[in-house]
């Protein structure tokens, strides 16, 4: 491969000759440690995002046990509740959560059903 330069004060050309295998292997050698480092990188993030992803599609044991023992609490906190308490979901027409107080002023509130 040759490079051609006019030096523009003197009617003289410069050229440059320079293989094109060395080319290759000197541009290799000045990026080689940037490709593989940037290979590296993309390697990491891309098991990196799947051991995440994994993770939010299943989730573990302790996980369950903790959202278990979070339903209990929450349970016995309403049944202790010295007021009634009632969330309904109008959408699906059905009672989320309610405690005795709350369900016996439910039920005495709704009209007798006629057999």
């Amino acid at each position: 491969m040759e490079i051609a330069a006019t030096l523009p004060s003197k009617p003289l050309q410069l050229v440059y000759r320079v293989t094109l295998t060395s080319l290759l292997v000197d541009t290799l050698h000045n990026l080689l440690w940037p490709l593989l480092i940037n290979l590296l990188l993309f390697l990491l993030s891309f098991a990196g995002m799947t051991l995440l992803r994994q993770q939010s599609l299943r989730p573990s044991e302790n996980q369950s046990a903790e959202l278990d023992s979070l339903r209990v609490l929450n349970e016995e906190l309403v049944s202790s509740l010295p007021v009634g308490l009632l969330v309904y979901d109008f959408a699906s027409n059905r009672t989320i959560l309610s405690n005795k107080i709350a369900e016996h002023l439910f039920a005495a509130s709704q009209p007798a059903k006629d057999h």
